[in-house]
């Protein structure tokens, strides 16, 4: 696949599927994270979000994409400059090479031959002052040079009252109420108090207005999840329930659902839905760890320990298996039936 034959957004997808990151991303109903492939338009797969007024700079690093489209040079460029403008994603360019090659990307558009002899001869280095490096400790493929491409002395300015906790999408593409929902749940997870009541107000709007929301696991999970976080313990084990009608397998639904299951009393409803849990997605360590306690609370050490080991095999450093491992191994935790 050629890039430079596909239209701009398709083309600008090869690039963002790894190097847009946002604040939270969130699936389209019915597509998946991973379903794009190269020629599609990555934004009918996935809709980014970021908070509103936030720049990145001496906040969170932002990827990229994001910064790029802060960047005079983008909005005034707009399809023309993308990644594959300035980056050859074949090769890297060696170190004594960088600033003259970079330098020619920028003269390639700022091609006046004043402006060039006079704009500080002394220092062909033009990424040193209008793409200078961050420091950051944040996740692969975020920002470390700075692609906003400011002017020296001109940084982008914040809006006077930012808005930090409100999400938009990133280059404000049009998203549901379901996406937005999906958004502000993946940040509620965090405490965030008023991200709880956004995603509560757009995933409800949602449920009630969608058509398609009685196939729609996700947003049933989201849903219960926020329900149990607030203390609504009927709406959340209806919300489960919705969840694995729609999709029987919907991990995480039978996981919570299971830790309520538990704490009513009904160890043997809970132990068939974290072993489904666990069995199909052994990303669910919680599960598989809840899992094993019950085994053993339920008499059966072996049965526990085997459960440790497929969940050890998945995440050989979490120390509250290992630890329950060993215990239940040497018998300093004895596996006995309780009435």
């Amino acid at each position: 696949m050629n890039p430079s034959k596909l239209d701009p957004v398709r083309r600008d997808s090869i690039c963002l599927q790894c190097h847009l990151e946002g604040e939270s991303a969130i699936a389209r109903f019915g597509r998946s994270l991973t379903s794009y492939r190269p020629g599609d338009n990555l934004f009918d797969h996935v809709a980014y979000f970021v908070h509103k007024g936030d720049s990145g700079q001496a906040e969170r690093a932002t990827s990229q994409w994001e910064a790029l489209l802060q960047s005079k040079c983008k909005q005034k460029s707009g399809d023309r400059l993308t990644c594959t403008t300035c980056h050859d994603p074949h090769s890297s360019v060696a170190l004594e090479q960088r600033i003259s090659f970079y330098r020619s990307k920028c003269i390639a558009c700022h091609s006046d031959a004043t402006f060039i002899a006079q704009h500080h001869p002394e220092n062909p280095d033009c990424a040193s002052c209008h793409m200078p490096r961050q420091t950051t400790a944040d996740i692969a493929h975020e920002q470390v040079t700075d692609h906003r491409i400011q002017r020296v002395g001109n940084p982008v300015l914040k809006t006077s009252n930012p808005l930090p906790n409100k999400l938009a999408t990133v280059g404000d593409l049009p998203a549901t109420v379901r996406e937005y929902g999906l958004a502000y749940a993946q940040i509620a997870q965090y405490g965030d108090a008023f991200a709880t009541e956004q995603a509560l107000r757009c995933l409800k709007e949602a449920e009630s207005s969608d058509a398609t929301q009685a196939s729609d696991a996700e947003l049933h999970t989201q849903i219960g999840f926020l329900a149990q976080k607030t203390g609504d313990r009927k709406l959340a084990e209806e919300e489960y329930k919705a969840a694995l009608k729609a999709d029987p397998l919907k991990s995480t639904a039978a996981g919570n659902l299971a830790v309520m299951l538990a704490q009513n009393g009904d160890l043997a409803g809970a132990v068939a839905l974290w072993q489904s849990a666990f069995d199909h997605d052994p990303e669910q360590l919680a599960a598989g760890y809840d899992l094993a306690v019950v085994e053993c609370a339920l008499g059966n050490p072996a049965v526990a320990n085997q459960t440790l080991s497929r969940l050890l095999l998945f995440s050989p450093d979490n120390e509250n298996a290992r630890k329950l491992h060993t215990a239940i191994g040497n018998g300093t935790l004895a596996c006995e039936k309780h009435q």
